[in-house]
């Protein structure tokens, strides 16, 4: 990151000091539950990109915008059941089915509408819809028809009471029905830009 930013100052006469630089990062780095922006990262997840990061800040100045589950164009969130093929790894996700969805479209007018209007030296902030969506109904809705065998087999175990709400499928409450909990807190963003989404995705 050093090294990128000084060559940009080398070729760019403002140089970096008169300069809004904005660095996106990722929600993954967050780990507890729930987290905003002022809650500690997890320092073992990408180490390399955290200390990326706090160059960026306690150098330069600069902003950290935390993306969480972009989506637009041809990243469709309904195409990642294609990684749930097995008993395993359907059951890993129902047991982690809150997702949090921001459209790029969002996150190019939190950036241009927000940041680059009232720029916010050496800050961190988290981007995504207000809204946390379910895995779970994805899953339910475009599985392919073996496959929603397999997830069938996982909701009807017991071990799986604590995660769904019923063992059939056709009995399965999603998102606020089934009361999930938001795993990072964007509001801060929107509130303190006075903006808000204007993408909702629709499972």
């Amino acid at each position: 990151m050093r090294n990128f930013i000084e060559s940009y100052r080398v070729s760019h006469s403002s140089g970096p000091q008169n300069s809004q630089l904005i660095y996106l990062g990722t929600t993954g780095v967050f780990t507890k539950i729930p987290s905003d922006r002022h809650t500690e990262r997890d320092p073992t997840v990408n180490p390399e990109r955290q200390e990326s990061e706090n160059v960026l800040i306690e150098e330069y100045e600069g902003t950290v915008l935390y993306l969480s589950g972009l989506w637009g164009g041809n990243r469709d969130p309904r195409n990642w059941v294609r990684f749930y093929k097995t008993e395993e790894a359907i059951e890993k996700r129902i047991k982690n089915r809150t997702l949090h969805l921001i459209h790029g479209e969002d996150v190019a007018n939190g950036i241009v509408n927000g940041l680059l209007q009232n720029f916010t030296k050496g800050e961190r902030w988290i981007i995504s819809h207000p809204e946390c969506y379910d895995m779970l109904e994805i899953l339910v809705k475009h599985l392919d028809k073996d496959n929603l065998e397999l997830l069938k087999r996982v909701i009807a175990q017991p071990n799986m009471r604590k995660y769904v709400n019923s063992p059939k499928i056709e009995e399965l409450k999603f998102g606020k029905d089934a009361c999930l909990q938001r795993r990072v807190d964007p509001d801060e963003f929107w509130k303190t830009f006075g903006l808000e989404p204007s993408f909702r995705f629709e499972p």
